[in-house]
């Protein structure tokens, strides 16, 4: 038989009679797989086990969850239908009593019987199951989540790690923490004598300093190199 959830719900309904009260109703019971209810067994077993009273004027019924039955990805469905009218139209009865002389009005209508079949509604509906996110588009939630929030990015991330592991280094290693301690020193070294180097050519005067340019340009046209000047100078002009 192909798989229907129409089916399926009415096998998991069936079993959850079979468990409950030993039987089950031959609406549910599609396989003949049970033994069938009497309609007193339907009512008791779904009384207990189905009907709950939410107050003195309204029940719920709690059916099984049936999981396991998920909608089919393709299914025909044919709802029939009656329908009646008055019998023949005046002109339906012209036409067969042209048809046939001896077919008189009253003969038609005793004798004669029309059947219609036909679609009832010409549309069909379709129903899809699709992914609701992609893989890619995860990711890009990830991520325009994490840039948005954390203001975080690839480079970003390459470089906490690499910041973590210089971290966990000079943390294990005593030789890492030696010369990190050696290499502060020396930039803080560096770093005060070109602060007073500053603050000392800040003192020079004007005259001072075009005297110390036009030096250095008289060494460059004599060929010499462009040195600064002799150490005496430089503390005597300082």
């Amino acid at each position: 038989m192909k798989y229907s959830a129409s089916d399926c719900l009415s096998k998991c309904k069936a079993r959850f009679y079979h468990e409950h009260c030993g039987c089950s109703p031959f609406v549910y019971n599609i396989d003949t797989e049970f033994p069938s209810c009497t309609p007193l067994e339907t009512y008791e077993c779904t009384k207990q086990y189905i009907v709950v009273n939410k107050d003195e004027t309204s029940e719920e019924f709690h059916w099984p969850t049936c999981e396991e039955c998920i909608v089919e990805c393709e299914r025909w469905e044919f709802n029939a239908a009656n329908s009646y009218g008055n019998g023949f139209s005046n002109g339906a009865l012209r036409w067969l009593n042209h048809y046939n002389p001896e077919w008189t009005t009253p003969h038609i209508r005793a004798n004669f019987l029309t059947i219609n079949i036909f679609f009832r509604d010409m549309s069909y509906t379709e129903y899809k199951q699709v992914q609701a996110m992609s893989m890619t588009e995860l990711l890009s939630d990830m991520g325009g989540n994490m840039g948005l929030f954390w203001g975080m990015s690839v480079l970003t991330l390459a470089e906490s790690l690499i910041y973590i592991w210089k971290i966990s280094w000079i943390a294990v290693s005593k030789q890492r923490r030696d010369y990190m301690s050696e290499k502060k020193k020396r930039d803080e070294k560096e770093e005060r004598e070109t602060e007073e180097t500053i603050k000392s050519f800040k003192q020079l005067s004007a005259a001072q300093l075009a005297q110390i340019a036009a030096a250095q340009a008289q060494y460059a046209a004599d060929g010499a190199p462009l040195t600064p000047p002799p150490k005496a100078i430089c503390r005597r002009t300082i």
